[in-house]
């Protein structure tokens, strides 16, 4: 995959392989017709467009054509904030890749703007190319916000399986197919189980430097939900999210006041 993305598309600060053809799904085994899942995440998309056009201007449909880069650029800001050209056959590989900017992804794994990017981030990846920008802070952050909302839905003690499950669930609250149920209902599981090691890998780092979690011999246990560790575990929840929150508890209480009444 890195050979065929540098030969073949305009360089991004990051790009990154997802889905099925890159990890084993259960009940989903790929097939010649499963299309390889990419993200690109350039600081100027219509520039990325414009290069893209020169070379892969087959790869945009008939409208994107007529409307050109500057088009698709405009297109392309519009939420999500992801363009996607589909059915693409690259050196004998059938892609489906997606453009996004590199402002609207360190928004998305900041805030969960959207969660639509940030949210396929929550699941090991391949990545083929990142800058140093895309190598530390804001990846982590967005794993670190990904586990402690997890956190919020879980008992004392959780396995591995939990974890990973809940976490999986979150990320898929910014795609489409599952807000309209076209998703598989049991696609989580069909991640999370046969890829258990790669999200052990890929969350390590965050649980280990965690106050609120600790490895056990069973599983994983968290500290108690007291006030003081809600509010804390508040603060690591990105602003969104914990918008979300106050907003669903106002409106809560605002229900019981009027059950009362």
């Amino acid at each position: 995959f890195k050979k065929l993305v540098k030969s073949n598309f305009p360089k991004s600060r990051l790009c990154f392989a997802y889905g099925s053809k890159v990890l084993h799904q259960l009940e989903n085994l790929p097939t010649a017709a499963t299309m390889t899942d990419l993200i690109f995440v350039t600081e100027d998309p219509a520039g990325w467009h414009v290069e893209n056009f020169k070379n892969n201007k087959h790869h945009y449909s008939l409208p994107m054509r007529m409307i050109g880069p500057g088009g698709v650029a405009i297109l392309q800001d519009i939420r999500p904030h992801c363009f996607f050209n589909p059915f693409v056959e690259v050196d004998g590989v059938l892609l489906k890749y997606g453009v996004i900017s590199e402002n609207h992804l360190l928004r998305d794994l900041q805030s969960w703007d959207t969660l639509y990017v940030a949210g396929r981030l929550h699941k090991p990846v391949l990545v083929l190319y990142q800058d140093h920008k895309f190598r530390g802070s804001y990846i982590t952050r967005n794993l670190r916000s990904a586990l402690h909302t997890g956190l919020m839905f879980l008992p004392e003690t959780f396995s591995d399986i939990q974890l990973f499950t809940v976490i999986c669930n979150i990320s898929y609250c910014g795609d489409m197919r599952s807000i309209w149920q076209l998703e598989n209902p049991n696609k989580v599981r069909n991640i999370v189980e046969p890829n258990i090691e790669h999200f052990r890998n890929l969350y390590a780092s965050v649980i280990n430097e965690s106050p609120f979690i600790e490895r056990t011999d069973y599983g994983y246990c968290q500290a108690a939900k007291t006030e003081k560790n809600l509010r804390a575990m508040e603060k690591l929840l990105p602003l969104n999210f914990y918008m979300f929150l106050k907003m669903a508890h106002v409106q809560k209480l605002e229900c019981l006041d009027l059950m009362r009444d």
